[in-house]
């Protein structure tokens, strides 16, 4: 991870307008969060490329999304499930990410016994898998191979939301929140498995994906069950910023 002036001077920056944002949110000023809360994640993806040892495009991409979730979330009606939509496309930008740097670990790790293929890459980040599919997704299935317990925690957690939240969802939304659902959970476990088989780098990319679910599960109950006051908003939003920020802290810190 690399530290200069420039990237501490844009670390402040970043905690100074999460700061304030938090403050708006309390103070319940509405046009100062719509000023600051869209500036919070580009301001991240500039402090992660300025401190990262390797930048990783897939990374930025879901900050910046993460970015226009944030703005259209300030709006209502069709704009939730825009954001909903922004939110879904960085996760996946994310369990993209995670799975790249499990395969790469695992071959690092088992070099000279296990071969990993190019077209493991193909089939993580080309899209065309051709005629060596298989391997590829034998690769992928052998990373994921010693997660089955915690696999199990993850979808019974799925479960226990889908019970207590189904019954207030509107039948339109159940389709893209339970999509999502699968998406932000998915990075969670992805970052699981970046952490076993990568190391301890990635211990804060996972706790920040727990973060996430206690933030995503906050707003769910505050527009589907019950609406809280501006106490509960601030903590969804505090959630939320420690959940980018110790994500991006990984990937800042991965080679």
């Amino acid at each position: 991870m690399k530290i200069n002036l420039i990237s501490i001077i844009f670390m402040v920056i970043f905690a100074v307008c999460s700061v304030v944002d938090l403050y708006c949110l309390i103070k319940e000023d509405k046009k100062k969060n719509k000023i600051f809360k869209p500036m919070l994640m580009p301001l991240l993806a500039v402090c992660y490329v300025l401190t990262a040892n390797q930048v990783k495009p897939l990374v930025i991409a879901a900050l910046l999304l993460g970015c226009a979730g944030d703005t259209f979330l300030l709006g209502e009606g069709i704009w939730f499930a825009a954001g909903l939509l922004a939110f879904l496309a960085g996760h996946i930008c994310y369990m993209i990410s995670f799975i790249r740097v499990g395969l790469d670990s695992m071959a690092a790790q088992t070099s000279g016994t296990l071969q990993i293929t190019s077209t493991v890459a193909q089939a993580v980040g080309s899209h065309t898998l051709g005629a060596s599919k298989t391997a590829g997704m034998a690769d992928i299935a052998l990373l994921f191979s010693d997660m089955k317990f915690t696999a199990v925690i993850y979808i019974s957690f799925l479960i226990l939301a889908g019970i207590i939240v189904i019954r207030k969802l509107p039948g339109k939304m159940i389709l893209p929140v339970y999509i999502y659902a699968l998406a932000l959970v998915g990075t969670s476990f992805m970052a699981n498995v970046c952490m076993r088989k990568a190391g301890n780098v990635f211990i804060p990319a996972f706790v920040g994906s727990l973060f996430f679910i206690v933030s995503d599960s906050m707003i769910g109950i505050d527009v589907f069950i019950k609406e809280h006051g501006h106490t509960y908003k601030m903590m969804i939003m505090l959630t939320y910023i420690i959940a980018q920020t110790l994500i991006t802290f990984s990937w800042a810190l991965c080679k």
